[in-house]
C-alpha cells in the first residue's frame, strides 16, 4: 500500500490510477498469505539487509518471499514496484513480474 501512496504523492499515478491500483491490492489480498516476523523471519531479512541495500521493511519482505518459496526462489513471480526491493529480488533468484 505504501508504493501506491508514494506514487500518488509523486504525481506518478493520478487519481483513477490510485483507485485502480487499490482496487487490484485488494483482490490480491484476499489471496495471499501473510507471514508474521518471527524471529527467525527477522534473521533473514538481516542477511538480505547485508547483501541488499533494502529499507527494513523490504527485508522482511524479501525473507518471507525467499522462506515461502521453501528457500528455492530460483522462477518464484515475485510482485514488486519497488526498484531496489525488485533488484533484490532477481539477485534472489525470483522472476520479478511486471505490474
Amino acid at each position: 500500500m505504501h508504493v501506491i501512496c508514494r506514487c500518488r504523492r509523486e504525481d506518478r499515478i493520478d487519481d483513477q490510477g490510485e483507485h485502480h491500483a487499490r482496487n487490484v491490492l485488494e483482490a490480491l489480498a484476499e489471496r495471499w498469505l501473510e507471514m508474521q516476523p518471527t524471529s527467525a523471519l527477522r534473521s533473514e531479512a538481516e542477511q538480505c539487509l547485508a547483501a541488499h541495500p533494502l529499507k527494513a521493511a523490504d527485508a522482511l519482505q524479501l525473507a518471507a518471499a525467499v522462506r515461502w518459496s521453501g528457500q528455492q526462489p530460483q522462477g518464484r513471480d515475485f510482485v514488486c514496484l519497488d526498484g531496489q526491493l525488485s533488484a533484490a529480488a532477481r539477485t534472489e533468484g525470483f522472476q520479478v513480474l511486471p505490474v
